[in-house]
């Protein structure tokens, strides 16, 4: 700052009041004030002829003030305080000859230093001085500098800087200890490139070329270096055969890395095939991929029975019912005289029975005397047996051979009449539904004693068939005129799950107390009874029931029967169901004695469009003193004209009662039961039979798609398909 200006500075600060400045007389106008001759005047207002500094070393002369031209006249023109015609500095140069006379290295053609003053008089600062300073280009302002591009100055000049280190001034991430990073730049100017980037990938040694690594070898940088890959996964790098990308092998490797050599999924392991019998052939059903067999496999597939060591594709072919060879046939390329499928070395199969003859060899023309002599004479490989016309006095046992027993002519002409002795036919020994009884009329049996499973009872039951823990499948036969002191007069079926169709069965008697079941006796069953006609069956004590049929416990599907004036004394005169969970549908149950259907004992079944009529009663719910209430799904159902009650409920209730027409009972449609007619579509009209003995729908009938359609039954009584119309009627029959 000025001497003068700070002069003037000072003397303002001992002002008082703030709103006063101290002013000095400018007498010569130089705008220089006189120091001796001052006043306050108001700082904010300019006075003519006073200054606020007080600098003026002569007031009465206008050239003279500070900073102005000397000459070389004597005085101070410039009011330095010293004369202008000497040499105060002795640096040779009047005061009025030079710039700077308190200096002795300022005068007219002295050298130019960098210090900030006029040195050689030439009133420029600092130009072209003796001792500049280089400086450095920094174009692209990162501090550092081009060593190429250089100006001499005492001053930094703007885009210069004093470092001279930057090896490339265009980019300002380019200079010493710059960041090195991936991208073929020298960074930091080490005259290197990418090296310790701090972006570089981390490479893991590849010594085996397959382009996967090892994981514990790594190094940094930003290209992949030779000999090391991008990944660490490498289980064995010195094995190019191993790695996490091939397939396994068998060849002791472990090719994928997964721990393990050879394993099952190696691309050429070989599919082996048990061998139970050792014969060298496996069996085709059951295989494991490995790479080296496994004990008890074997490469060779074909065997058709591992289980017995001489068969297989490598035998010769025997007569001996076997397919020795494994090649689909059995003792090819053998007489089979009767082409029945079977050589003529194993057995001239069917066998053929007949009562009128003498002891034959069992060919059609030579048939057995009766069925017992062909069961033991027929051989070890001929099941099938048929039975030509006339009448077998003997009782069968099909001995756990699953046989085919039937008739040449059906049953009208084909009887076993056991003569009023034993079962007329017995399975009791574990036979499934391959074995057959087809188109023979059973007659004359009385039973077989035996103790009733679960108890210590012995009974006489079973008069036409007795069938215990095993699945036949009886066909078309007549089962008619057996009578028994116990259960199952027609037939007596235990834990059974076979096949009962087609047959007829009537006139069967049983005066057994209680649980008797005329026609059959089912207990723990629940196998099918199908399209079956039972009739006149008769369960004669006081206290019996079931006349056509008695089911206690299990689960038997009946359907597709007729049941005509089966009579039991006390209930169920067509059937009783006991503590059972049968399906019961598409049956006509026409003129029973008693019940078409009872239900006791905490039953479960179902029982959905059957046709009841002319019945004494149509259904009745009952329970015994230790039993529990039943409760039966009745859905879609017929009950019409019975004798006294359509339904009658002493005990238990229906888990639902829908879509039912009760119609024309005898005394009440319902007793003991709230009557449900007008909800749950339940009807009590006359259903329109078209005769007395024709139970189809006449037009105009309401029981035509008054029903409810029901997945589980999809025809009618004669194989109709349901429904026919907008829903399935209600009844056996479908129009």
């Amino acid at each position: 700052m000025p001497l003068w200006s700070l002069v003037g500075c000072l003397s303002q600060l001992g002002v008082a009041d703030p709103e006063f400045c101290a002013r000095y007389a400018d007498a010569d106008g130089d705008s220089f004030g006189d120091p001796a001759i001052s006043e306050q005047q108001e700082c904010a207002t300019e006075s003519e002829g006073w200054v606020d500094n007080r600098l003026d070393c002569d007031d009465s002369d206008a050239e003279v003030f500070p900073g102005a031209e000397v000459a070389c006249t004597g005085g101070d023109n410039n009011c330095d305080g010293l004369a202008d015609d000497t040499d105060a500095d002795g640096d040779g140069f009047l005061g009025c000859e030079e710039c700077d006379d308190t200096r002795d290295a300022a005068y007219p053609g002295a050298d130019e230093t960098c210090n900030t003053f006029d040195d050689d008089c030439d009133e420029v600062i600092d130009e072209e001085p003796v001792d500049p300073t280089t400086w450095f280009a920094d174009e692209d302002d990162d501090g550092f500098g081009d060593p190429s591009n250089t100006v001499d100055a005492c001053e930094v000049p703007e885009g210069f800087t004093d470092d001279d280190q930057d090896c490339d001034d265009a980019r300002d991430d380019v200079y010493p200890e710059a960041t090195e990073v991936c991208d073929g730049v020298d960074q930091d100017c080490d005259g290197m490139e990418d090296e310790d980037s701090v972006d570089a990938e981390t490479w893991y040694r590849d010594a085996d070329e397959d382009s996967y690594g090892d994981g514990s070898i790594t190094v940094a940088s930003c290209e992949v270096p030779e000999g090391y890959a991008d990944n660490p996964d490498d289980c064995d790098d010195d094995e190019a055969e191993a790695n996490p990308g091939r397939d396994e092998e068998c060849d002791g490797i472990d090719n994928d890395c997964d721990g393990e050599a050879d394993e099952s999924d190696a691309v050429d392991a070989l599919t082996w095939y048990p061998d139970t019998d050792s014969d060298g052939y496996g069996d085709s059903s059951s295989t494991q991929q490995a790479c080296d067999r496994p004990s008890g496999w074997t490469a060779v597939s074909g065997d058709c029975d591992d289980d017995e060591a001489d068969v297989n594709p490598g035998e010769v072919e025997a007569c001996n019912g076997v397919d020795d060879d494994c090649d689909g046939d059995t003792d090819e390329d053998f007489d089979d005289t009767d082409s029945d499928g079977t050589a003529d070395c194993i057995d001239d199969c069917p066998v053929y029975a007949d009562p009128t003859a003498t002891s034959g060899d069992g060919s059609s023309s030579s048939p057995y005397a009766g069925v017992n002599e062909a069961i033991t004479l027929r051989g070890g490989f001929c099941d099938e047996i048929v039975l030509l016309a006339g009448t077998y006095y003997e009782t069968i046992d099909y001995g756990g051979d699953d046989l085919d027993i039937s008739s040449a002519d059906g049953a009208p002409s084909t009887v076993l009449d056991a003569s009023g002795s034993g079962s007329v036919v017995t399975f009791q020994s574990g036979e499934t539904t391959a074995a057959v009884l087809e188109g023979v009329t059973l007659t004359n049996g009385a039973g077989s004693t035996a103790t009733s499973p679960g108890t210590s009872t012995s009974t006489t039951q079973g008069g036409g068939l007795w069938v215990y823990s095993s699945d036949p499948t009886i066909t078309d036969c007549i089962i008619e005129d057996n009578t028994t002191t116990g259960r199952g007069a027609g037939g007596w079926f235990y834990d059974w799950d076979g096949s009962f169709e087609g047959n007829t069965v009537r006139d069967n008697t049983s005066s057994k107390s209680g649980r008797a079941g005329a026609g059959l006796f089912l207990e723990d069953s629940a196998g099918s009874i199908l399209s079956n006609t039972f009739s006149d069956n008769d369960a004669t004590s006081t206290n019996s029931g079931g006349g056509a049929i008695y089911a206690y416990d299990g689960g038997p599907e009946i359907a597709y029967n007729l049941f005509e004036e089966n009579e039991a004394v006390f209930a169920g005169g067509g059937l009783l169901l006991h503590g059972t969970s049968s399906t019961v549908y598409n049956n006509l149950f026409i003129d029973q004695e008693a019940d078409a259907i009872a239900f006791l004992d905490g039953d479960s079944s179902s029982v959905y469009h059957n046709t009841m009529d002319g019945n004494g009663y149509g259904v009745y719910l009952y329970v015994t003193s230790s039993g529990s209430a039943p409760s039966v799904a009745f859905v879609n159902n017929l009950v019409t004209d019975s004798d006294t009650y359509g339904i009658d409920v002493a005990a238990g209730g229906f888990s639902r009662f829908a879509y039912n027409d009760v119609y024309g009972s005898g005394e009440d449609d319902y007793n003991g039961y709230s009557d449900p007619t007008g909800s749950n579509g339940n009807i009590s009209q006359d259903p329109l039979y078209v005769g007395s003995r024709d139970f189809t729908l006449q037009t105009g009938s309401l029981a035509i798609d008054g029903g409810v359609t029901l997945s589980a039954v999809t025809d009618d009584y004669a194989g109709t398909a349901r429904p026919t119309g907008t829903a399935s009627d209600i009844g056996a029959y479908e129009q």
